[in-house]
C-alpha cells in the first residue's frame, strides 16, 4: 500500500468490506487522521440493511459513531 492510498470498510452493494481507497484531500479546515485499529458493530451491520438498532436512525446516524478513547 503506497502513501496515496489506504484501507476502508466501505458499503458494496453486497454488504460491507475492506477495500484500498484513495487517501481523501484533506481541505484547510479538516485534519487527517491515523487510525490504527477499528471495528464494525452490530448495530453497524444492521444499518447497512436498512434497519436500526438501540437508537433513533436517519440522517444523524454515524456509522462506526462507538468509539473508544
Amino acid at each position: 500500500m503506497t502513501e496515496s492510498k489506504m484501507q476502508a470498510i466501505i458499503l458494496a452493494e453486497d454488504g460491507i468490506r475492506l477495500a484500498e481507497v484513495s487517501v481523501p484531500e484533506v481541505k484547510p479546515t479538516q485534519v487527517l487522521v491515523k487510525v490504527a485499529s477499528c471495528s464494525v458493530n452490530r448495530s453497524d451491520l444492521l444499518t447497512t440493511k436498512g434497519k436500526n438498532y438501540g437508537h433513533v436512525g436517519g440522517a444523524a446516524k454515524v456509522m462506526g459513531g462507538g468509539v473508544l478513547w
